[in-house]
């Protein structure tokens, strides 16, 4: 699967506020696409596979969403 460097920070760093951000994998924190970028290819070699399980799983906002039979108990 290819993603843009835009995508990978996306999927790899939560943001703090504006233009400063977190590696999701280590909690370091960073500024910028070309910072992100470099920090992924220096102490996570493996990236791509990170970003490929985080795109399956589908939870880019890292939001925690109940299950099913916790909706009905609580309904």
């Amino acid at each position: 699967m290819k993603f843009s460097n835009k995508d990978l920070c996306s999927l790899l760093f939560s943001e703090l506020s504006p233009g400063k951000s977190t590696c999701n994998s280590c909690k370091k924190e960073g500024r910028g696409y070309t910072n992100q970028m470099h920090h992924l290819l220096k102490k996570h070699p493996d990236y791509l596979q990170l970003a490929e399980a985080a795109f399956r799983k589908g939870n880019w906002l890292g939001i925690s969403v109940p299950d099913q039979r916790t909706n009905e108990i609580f309904r």
